[in-house]
This record gives structure tokens, C-alpha cells and sequence, in this order.
């Protein structure tokens, strides 16, 4: 009836190797999410540092949508950094798409709201993060998974969260060590594998935060700064 109409039909089929060769990056569609393999029992993961913006994902009208900075050049620096101390790298896993089309650490309907193309691309990430647990598990029984952030509060300080809030941080050592304090954090598997009390695990001279200070960078919770200190 002299009407006509164009429409293109695209035909994706991920690639599936039989082996993953650690320092080979591995793509997903349109690279919008990489992936390389690594050695160590550490999964590190970039989510907000991309800058992609291509048309077919339209912006995210909900959540979060600042870009973090320079996430994305710290955990390619961190990879380096670790061959260079080790000779052994972390498994990394990057999305290279801006905050604004995908929120990859999110659940996906916050974070892709719908787009066909930002839900593969959620899939994808969450599925390199699950590849590389897999491995660490095969070759080193426990590992430790990490997602890198960059904030921009005004205190230029390391901020490591662990599922624990302010108020959580604030309590003493003794009420901190509460078990079900110990039990909702991120690290409780790594609680439930050592002597240490909790306290201790999270703020004392041999966590994560008393290590980084005693390298001269500041970090919370750490032995001099236990919480957030109202920020």
C-alpha cells in the first residue's frame, strides 16, 4: 500500500574460549567490557571508570551516574604494579561504558533500566567477575575480590568499605566485635578463616587500612582513623 521500511537485524554470538590466557584481554560486544585473566587469588573490578557513550544505550534517567575518576587508569596501574612485584598479576575485569548507560555493580534494572544492549553488557561484566572467581577457586582455593572506586570527598584518604556503616564504625572495638556486625560484612568469610577478632580484622595495625597507613597513605577504618569521623 506504498508503504516501505529498513530494519538491521543484529546476530551476536559471544566468543567462548576453551582457555583463558592469563594476560590476554578478552572482550564482550563491541568491547564494552574487558576481561584479563590473571594468576593471584585477587578479583579487581573497575565499574564506573569508562567513557563510552555509544547511541544505542540511552542515558540512564535514575541512580548514580558520576563517572568515577581515573578508576580505570589506577586498576591497569594496580595490575603493573603487582607483575612488578610479583611476577604475578590479579584477574581484572573492566566496563569501558560511561556511568551515565551502565551502573554494572548494581542489580540490572537499576543498572541498565531496560536497554537491551546495557543488560549484555551487565552480563557480561558480572560474568567475567564470575569466571575469574572461578578460576582463583581452582587454583588457590580462597581468594579476595575487590571493586575499585574513586570518590571525591574533599579528605584525600582511601575509603574501604566492607558493608559496615558509619554508625557500625563509630562503636567501640568491643561492640564492633559482635558477631552479627562480623557477619554482614563483606569480609565475614575471611573472619569465620582467622583468630583475629573483628575489630581487629577491620582497623587494626595488620588490616587492610593499618597496612596501607603504615605505607604512609591514609585509609579508614585503620588503627588512626577507625570510622569516617562524621564524613
Amino acid at each position: 500500500d506504498g508503504v516501505s521500511g529498513a530494519a538491521s537485524l543484529e546476530g551476536y554470538v559471544p566468543a567462548a574460549p576453551t582457555a583463558y590466557e592469563p594476560g590476554t584481554s578478552y572482550f564482550g560486544r563491541r568491547s564494552y567490557v574487558e576481561y584479563i585473566p590473571g594468576t593471584l587469588p585477587l578479583v579487581v573490578s573497575a565499574p564506573h571508570g569508562g567513557d563510552l557513550e555509544p547511541s544505542e544505550i540511552r542515558d540512564r534517567t535514575s541512580g548514580t551516574t558520576v563517572t568515577d575518576s581515573n578508576t580505570r587508569e589506577m586498576i591497569e596501574q594496580l595490575r603493573d604494579a603487582f607483575l612488578e612485584r610479583t611476577g604475578e598479576a590479579p584477574h581484572i575485569v573492566i566496563s569501558h561504558l560511561r556511568r551515565t548507560k551502565l551502573d554494572p555493580n548494581r542489580e540490572i534494572v537499576e543498572a541498565a533500566q531496560g536497554n537491551r544492549f546495557a543488560e549484555q553488557a551487565w552480563r557480561e561484566f558480572q560474568g567475567f567477575i564470575e569466571r575469574g572467581t572461578q578460576a582463583v577457586l581452582d587454583q588457590h582455593d580462597t581468594g579476595f575480590y575487590v571493586d575499585l572506586h574513586g570518590h571525591g570527598h574533599p579528605i584525600a584518604r582511601m575509603e574501604l568499605g566492607y558493608l559496615l556503616s558509619a554508625s557500625d564504625l563509630e562503636q567501640s572495638d568491643a561492640l564492633l566485635d559482635a558477631p552479627q556486625n562480623a557477619e554482614k560484612s563483606s569480609v565475614r568469610a575471611l573472619w569465620h578463616r582467622t583468630d583475629a577478632s573483628f575489630s581487629a580484622l577491620i582497623r587494626g595495625p595488620e588490616s587492610l587500612g593499618g597496612r596501607i597507613a603504615s605505607a604512609g597513605l591514609r585509609a579508614v577504618p585503620s588503627p588512626g582513623e577507625p570510622h569516617p569521623g562524621g564524613e
